[in-house]
């Protein structure tokens, strides 16, 4: 049986950077080198959406993000998977949100 799915995401979109190893969160502005660095989406709608994706649904997301550099890498992330982001607003007035994750 063939199953044609077709989801709608909708929420948060987050730019994860995933950095390993890390033994100990560093102090302050201390610094920490690593040995690996990755970004992934994220968030509610990003990061539902790319599991979708990549379980062969055809996805659209919804949401707004920041018209900046990192807004740049998630919509692109996004894209490289199939994920149709055309109902992603851009807003110049906001940051795209991220995280670092150990």
């Amino acid at each position: 049986m063939n199953v044609i799915t077709s989801v709608v995401c909708m929420g948060a979109h987050i730019l994860d950077v995933l950095v390993r190893p890390v033994s100990d969160i560093p102090a302050g502005q201390d610094i920490l080198l690593v040995e690996q660095m990755r970004m992934t989406a994220a968030g509610t709608a990003a990061g539902t959406a790319l599991t979708f994706a990549k379980l062969g649904a055809a996805v659209r997301t919804a949401g707004a993000i920041g018209a900046d550099p990192p807004g740049d890498l998630l919509l692109s992330l996004l894209d490289r998977a199939g994920i149709d982001t055309s109902l992603v607003a851009r807003k110049p007035d906001v940051a795209t949100s991220m995280s670092v994750l150990p």
